[in-house]
């Protein structure tokens, strides 16, 4: 019989909300090899969706990286959280 421990551990990866748009931004950065300052202000979460509004030199690069962006953030969030799109 499991533990009440066993059944919480799953929770412990679940990111805070505060740091969600955080850890997105360090993603994209690290996968399109790029620094944009203040990348966490202008990404909006809606639905599982990843909305980006930057300059679109800017949102091509993350296009072409998007699907290794997607899975790189649906590995860190291990499951409890599924991003499908980012636009």
């Amino acid at each position: 019989m499991k533990g009440i421990s066993d059944f919480l551990a799953k929770f412990k990866v679940i990111p805070d909300p505060k740091d969600e748009k955080k850890i997105l931004a360090e993603i994209i950065n690290a996968e399109i090899k790029q620094n944009i300052e203040d990348l966490e202000t202008l990404i909006e979460v809606k639905n599982y969706s990843i909305e980006i509004n930057v300059h679109p030199a800017i949102k091509n690069l993350i296009f072409q990286h998007k699907s290794d962006i997607l899975e790189k953030i649906n590995t860190r969030f291990n499951g409890e959280k599924t991003f499908k799109n980012i636009y």
